[in-house]
């Protein structure tokens, strides 16, 4: 007698999960159909009832193989033997609670290293930056022709340079500059200092950015002359003016000169560096008129359907041609475009990817560590695998049962790791320098507990198949004796000698790279640079392009300043 093989829906999954008295008396009543309707064919060939019923029985065979045959094709078996596999990892585990702890924590402190450092992996590398289409979002740098190392310098662009960029280009949705300062700020009575961004009149058509209050810049409004208006952050406006919606029109004084707010950003934006405050650019006459004036960053947007490629080809050319032009201030520069996440990155991707490995190499120790421990464990439980072997189990069921097991195992470590992995990515973020980018945007999101659950998964096959292969070939006659040694107590020995060569091997590896890194780090504190450090104090100086209208009046304020300090006690010498 054959049956139809019904299809494995998701509710027939399900209906056998939650529902198995419902599953057992349809069973039973697709049996019984079965059974009348061969019964109803017997007849119609000329048996007699009872003969026919017989004959109908004989057919099917045992009806409780039947029925086993069809719990199999919808997976209700597989689902008992599941739940009863589990039942028997937890008596196992509450069997042995020193066992259970120590694979646990053994794990935990892997997967917890692991997920701590992706979460910041997944902060910095692989999280897109929070812009709509931030693919096309690019920077605009020097770049030497002539062999230079990129530098900070080599970054900044000129405001004609830019210009003339900005005015040739034809693959550029928007381009704009900008430059950050920590100006002294007065929102109230008191001053403080905010970092504040001057920016072009593109700036925030390249972030598709608009305020959440209040208006964007004018175009009057980068001209010289007259009052000007300001944007605040939305940290700014929680912070300094508790949300207050009537905001807007409110007086800030930046650098002694008065300031109206004239919009409020969107939380999400702070672009560039946690910036508090921007104020529209109005360069002083030196710097749009001298080329070699690079004070500001460049950014563009790019066309939709441009590529990177193209759009850098079509600056080469540009720069090229501007290095004819003008040869006193261009010679041997031309333009670097990159993608904004990837400028952003680039100094941090090695390093983080280099701790991702070494606490990678971490989780292979506790893998090969709890695999030892679980070896030994299976050795213990050699007579009753041997038992149930014997009582008709298959190896794969003993396979499948032990690594239901370690499964439970990597589940509650998993569990565990996550915790260590929150607290170990608020360590991580403030031992971390202060440079690297979007540190602050860790957090444990879906993309870590995916990454968690895949760990976790991942290691419990790799830590289980050990014990579970050694397990699954017991020799049952020497299992079964009293006393008696198993057939594999050589190979299992062997196992074990080979998982210890690993971990020291991993050990060794990671000893080595801190050693040598720590030598490293000894041996740059003894380089000479070249003058007397001792003593020697250094200190960042800003002077906004707003608040002077000339070179003159900049040199003579850093004077006074040197001036000020020279006075102090204990000063030898300044400079600047």
């Amino acid at each position: 007698m054959r049956f139809y093989k019904p299809r494995l829906t998701l509710p027939l999954r399900l209906r056998s999960l939650f529902g198995r008295p419902v599953v057992e008396q349809e069973l039973d009543d697709e049996m019984r159909y079965h059974l009348e309707r061969q019964i109803e064919e017997n007849i119609a060939q000329g048996m007699k009832p009872e003969e026919a019923r017989y004959a109908a029985l004989r057919s099917f065979g045992g009806r409780d193989q039947q029925k086993e045959q069809c719990r199999d094709v919808r997976r209700l078996n597989f689902i008992d033997d599941l739940f009863r596999d589990l039942r028997c990892a937890i008596r196992n585990l509450r069997r042995s609670p020193g066992f259970a702890l120590m694979a646990v924590l053994i794990m935990a402190l892997g997967i917890g290293a692991n997920t701590a450092v992706f979460s910041v992996v997944s902060a910095v590398l692989l999280k897109p930056l929070p812009y709509p289409d931030p693919d096309r979002i690019v920077t605009l740098s020097n770049a030497s022709t002539t062999g230079e190392a990129r530098s900070a310098f080599s970054q900044m662009v000129s405001i004609p340079n830019f210009q003339d960029w900005h005015d040739q280009s034809s693959s550029f949705e928007a381009m704009a500059y900008y430059s950050a300062h920590e100006m002294a700020v007065m929102p109230g009575s008191t001053a403080e200092y905010a970092l504040a961004t001057l920016v072009s009149p593109e700036f925030f058509r390249v972030f598709a950015v608009n305020p959440i209050r209040g208006r964007m810049f004018t175009p009057a409004e980068f001209a010289r002359g007259g009052g000007v208006p300001l944007l605040i952050s939305h940290a700014y406006w929680m912070t300094h003016f508790g949300g207050d919606p009537h905001v807007l029109g409110r007086t800030v004084r930046i650098s002694n000169r008065p300031t109206s707010i004239v919009g409020v950003m969107p939380e999400s934006f702070r672009f560039p560096y946690g910036t508090d405050l921007w104020l529209p650019s109005r360069p002083i006459p030196s710097e749009t008129e001298a080329r070699f004036s690079r004070n500001y960053l460049a950014i563009g947007k790019l066309k939709p359907g441009i590529a990177l490629e193209a759009a850098q080809s079509e600056m080469t050319v540009i720069a090229h041609r501007l290095e004819q032009q003008y040869p006193d201030s261009n010679k041997g520069w031309s333009v670097a475009v990159t993608r904004m996440h990837d400028d952003m990155v680039g100094d941090v991707r090695l390093t983080l990817y280099l701790l991702l490995g070494a606490v990678g190499v971490v989780l292979l120790i506790a893998c090969a560590n709890t695999a030892t421990l679980l070896l030994g464990k299976a050795m213990a439980r050699s007579r009753e695998v041997a038992v149930r072997l014997a009582m008709g189990a298959s190896r794969r069921r003993i396979v499948r049962q032990l690594i239901t097991e370690s499964l439970l195992l990597a589940c509650l470590a998993g569990i565990s790791g996550l915790l260590l992995a929150y607290l170990g990515a608020k360590t991580l973020v403030a031992l971390a320098p202060a440079n690297v980018p979007r540190l602050a945007e860790t957090a444990i999101d879906s993309r870590v507990l995916v990454f968690t659950l895949g760990v976790s998964m991942a290691t419990s096959f790799l830590f289980g198949l050990v014990p579970a292969f050694y397990a699954s070939k017991v020799a049952l006659n020497d299992a079964l004796k009293q006393g008696g040694r198993t057939g594999s107590a050589g190979s299992s020995k062997n196992t074990r000698n080979v998982l210890v060569v690993a971990e020291v091997a991993l050990s060794l590896v990671l000893l080595v790279a801190a050693g040598l890194m720590l030598r490293t780090l000894w041996n740059l504190r003894g380089v000479d640079p070249g003058f007397e450090a001792s003593h020697v104090l250094t200190m960042a100086l800003s002077v906004s392009p707003n608040e002077y209208s000339a070179p003159e009046q900049e040199v003579a304020f850093i004077n006074e300043v040197l001036r000020r300090v020279r006075s102090l006690p204990g000063i030898q010498a300044v400079g600047t």
